[in-house]
C-alpha cells in the first residue's frame, strides 16, 4: 500500500526508540570521556541531539525524558568540576536546552493535533477525498467512502491515476496537474467496479507543494431522478 508522506507524524515505533537508546548512550559515553579528558565545552551541543529526537518522537514523555538527560549532564559537571565558572556556563546550557526540548515538544504536539483534525476530517467525511501526487497523478491515499463511490478499496484505489478512474479520462489530466488551475463541482463519469456507470460532481485542490487533493460527490440517483422527471414530461 502506498502512504502519503505530507501528513505524516512519525509513530511510535522501535526505529524512534533505537534512535534515542543509541544517540542517548553515545553522548553519555562522550560526557564521560570529555570530562576525564578536562573538557567542559563543545561535548555539550551533541545533547540537542536526542533532546530533540525525544520530543518530537515522544512528546510529553519525550520532554521528561530530557528533563533527566539534562540533569545528568549538569549533575556530571558539578561533581567533575568546582569552578563557579564553569557552573555557571553549565546552567546556562541548561537553559537552552530545557527551552530546546520545550520548543520541540510544542511543535511536535501542534502537529498532532492538526493530524487528529485531518485524520477525522478526512476519515468521516461523506465526499470520497483523493490524494495524489501532481506530477504523476498516482493515488497515493483515499478515505472510506471512495470505496464507497468507487467500489475499489484504498490498496485497489493507490495502483491507479486519478484520470483513470473517469470514462473519459484520457483527456482529463490538465484538471489534476493544475494546469487549467481548480476545478470546483465539475460533472463527469466514472465506471464502479461492479461495471456500473456513476455520474459524480468533483473538485481540486492542493495539499502542499506535489500534493493534488480530488473530491468525488455521487450524484448518480439525482441525475436518475432528474432524467425520469424530463422523460414523464
Amino acid at each position: 500500500m502506498k502512504t502519503s508522506g505530507w501528513n505524516s507524524q512519525p509513530e511510535h515505533s522501535f526505529i524512534p526508540l533505537f534512535l534515542v537508546a543509541v544517540t542517548t548512550l553515545g553522548i553519555v559515553a562522550l560526557t564521560i570521556l570529555a570530562l576525564h579528558s578536562g573538557i567542559t565545552i563543545i561535548y555539550q551541543n551533541a545533547y540537542y541531539i536526542p533532546i530533540i529526537l525525544a520530543c518530537y518522537f515522544f512528546q510529553r514523555k519525550g520532554l521528561y525524558f530530557s528533563v533527566g538527560l539534562i540533569c545528568i549532564y549538569f549533575f556530571s559537571l558539578v561533581l567533575t568540576f568546582s569552578s563557579p565558572d564553569i557552573m555557571l556556563q553549565g546552567m546556562v546550557r541548561v537553559l537552552f536546552f530545557l527551552l530546546i526540548a520545550m520548543l520541540v515538544t510544542y511543535l511536535s504536539e501542534t502537529i498532532s493535533r492538526e493530524k487528529s483534525r485531518y485524520k477525522g476530517i478526512f476519515s468521516t467525511s461523506e465526499s470520497g477525498i483523493l490524494l495524489y501526487r501532481k506530477d504523476t497523478l498516482e493515488i497515493i491515499e483515499a478515505n472510506p467512502q471512495s470505496f464507497e463511490i468507487t467500489g475499489y478499496t484504498m490498496e485497489e484505489l493507490c495502483t491507479f491515476k486519478v484520470p483513470d478512474l473517469f470514462i473519459q479520462g484520457d483527456g482529463m489530466g490538465s484538471y489534476f496537474i493544475g494546469g487549467t488551475g481548480f476545478v470546483q463541482h465539475f460533472e463527469a463519469v466514472i465506471r464502479h467496479k461492479d461495471g456500473t456507470i456513476r455520474t459524480v460532481l468533483f473538485s481540486t485542490g492542493s495539499a502542499e507543494y506535489g500534493i493534488g487533493t480530488v473530491t468525488l460527490q455521487d450524484i448518480s440517483i439525482r441525475k436518475r431522478a432528474e432524467e425520469a422527471i424530463k422523460t414523464s414530461e
